[in-house]
């Protein structure tokens, strides 16, 4: 093991990373952590081989204490057959305890720290993010985010677009069509970890993370994804900090006197393909989430006696009208909505509202897809409040006012009106500023922040029922 590095080296201080000069150092996509426990992370790195040094070769890890203490250390391969990505499970660790992180090879060396999550505590702080389309404004908020010190970052998906652009910006995506194959996908991936914020967040915050359609393809599962499905799931799994020996992307965590979180994946977990381009008045016929996610969930339910219970998942859970169409049938009248949320999957819904109302203590909904911060009520076919849910704005790409805009010319605030009118129970709408969330959990309450790009933010205090 080498020696731990000095604060002449820059180790020993806040974290931060600027953009490289160049492309070529070995770690020029940074480290990270997920999968987070309270003993438990999986690191994350990626060394290219400098031109000239053999196509495959060893990456020295090292995690060391905060006084200096050598606590694990070990040798991983890297080599083009996982695009020089490696993932290492380091376990046997204390929670809530600040770890610092080492990765060298082919000359070159990268640092880094993480956090184990407590076993117990009177407070946690969660930063929530979705929706992060490169090249375009709002990206720089990954850096923000780590300036509010989470203790933990949830990602609930679209953390890269396989679009392929010349963005607002000006910049030409990597590569500059669509992506289909595998290298595409990986080649996107690479870029997006061009963006130093995002590389400093995830050098210095363990993730949780799950993936969404845009890592494949807009509105996944459909029959046109199947092609490249393998392709985009193989890439987000060499590229997110996530443990490959777990089946799935379904985690639990629990804090005990505090909270509990369960993440589950609405969109490859156990989705029924649909055709879901665009607003409609048809419903899928089969399930969101598979028998397995269920019972992870009831038992998830079962087990919680913690002041607040958070659900989250990719997309909106709560019922969204976004208008009414005349039918020739009885009602005459029927719901227009989004299918690519729960609105798609009713039955799946009612069945998650009624376990959501067993919950011991105060069930939270988090989401995100729609690109829009909201917080609303997320109420029981019989009107009845069943949760709150809090969807996370987008960190960048086009707003849900201006996807709305260019499909229907309506105006966002003639939208804003129209939504808060056909959907009871919410108290905050913002359809056109990019950001994130900031869920502070104390177990006498539960405050939520809308952080906006623009510098502003809007606080919604949560008392436990």
């Amino acid at each position: 093991m080498t020696g731990f590095p000095s604060d002449e080296d820059g180790y020993r201080r806040e974290v931060t990373i600027s953009t490289p000069s160049s492309d070529r150092r070995v770690f020029r996509s940074g480290l990270a952590t997920g999968d987070v426990t309270h003993d438990s992370f999986v690191l994350w790195t990626r060394a290219v081989p400098p031109a000239g040094a053999a196509v495959s070769g060893p990456v020295r890890w090292s995690v060391w204490a905060e006084d200096g203490a050598a606590i694990s250390d070990g040798v991983v391969d890297v080599s083009p057959d996982s695009d020089f990505t490696c993932h290492v499970a380091v376990d046997g660790l204390r929670p809530a305890t600040t770890y610092h992180l080492v990765v060298e090879a082919f000359g070159d060396r990268e640092v880094g720290r993480t956090t184990t999550l407590p076993l117990a505590a009177d407070r946690f702080r969660i930063a929530v993010a979705c929706c992060s389309r490169w090249g375009w404004p709002g990206f720089e908020l990954y850096g923000r985010i780590a300036r509010d010190e989470p203790d933990l970052v949830l990602h609930v998906g679209d953390s890269i677009y396989e679009i392929g652009e010349t963005t607002p910006t000006g910049q030409m995506t990597d590569p500059p069509h669509e992506c289909r194959t595998l290298d595409d996908y990986r080649r996107r991936h690479a870029q997006h970890r061009t963006d130093a914020g995002l590389r400093a967040l995830h050098a210095d915050r363990p993730f949780l993370a799950v993936w969404d359609d845009h890592e494949v393809i807009d509105n996944a599962p459909d029959e046109e994804s199947v092609a490249r499905r393998a392709a985009g799931i193989q890439a987000w799994h060499e590229w997110m900090p996530i443990d490959p020996a777990v089946a799935g992307l379904d985690r639990v965590r629990h804090i005990d006197g505090l909270l509990d979180l369960v993440l589950v994946d609405a969109r490859f977990g156990g989705r029924t393909p649909t055709d879901t381009d665009g607003p409609t008045t048809d419903r899928a016929d089969g399930p969101i989430l598979s028998e397995r996610q269920w019972s992870l969930v009831e038992e998830a339910v079962e087990r919680s006696t913690a002041p607040w219970f958070v659900f989250a998942n990719q997309v909106q859970v709560s019922p969204m009208t976004l208008a009414y169409a005349p039918t020739f049938g009885w009602p005459p009248w029927r719901r227009v909505v989004n299918p690519d949320q729960w609105d798609g999957f009713p039955d799946d819904r009612r069945r998650l509202a009624d376990l959501l109302q067993r919950v011991r203590g105060t069930p939270i909904v988090v989401s995100g897809d729609l690109h829009a911060g909201w917080s609303r009520r997320f109420l029981a076919d019989d009107g009845s409040a069943v949760a709150h849910e809090f969807t996370s704005p987008s960190i960048a790409g086009a707003t849900f006012a201006e996807a709305v805009r260019d499909r229907t010319l309506l105006p966002q605030r003639l939208v804003h009106t129209i939504l808060t009118r056909l959907n009871p129970g919410i108290d905050h709408l913002d359809l056109d500023r990019h950001g994130y969330l900031l869920l502070d959990a104390t177990p006498e309450a539960l405050t939520t922040t809308f952080v906006h790009a623009d510098g502003t933010t809007v606080v919604r205090t949560l008392r436990p029922r």
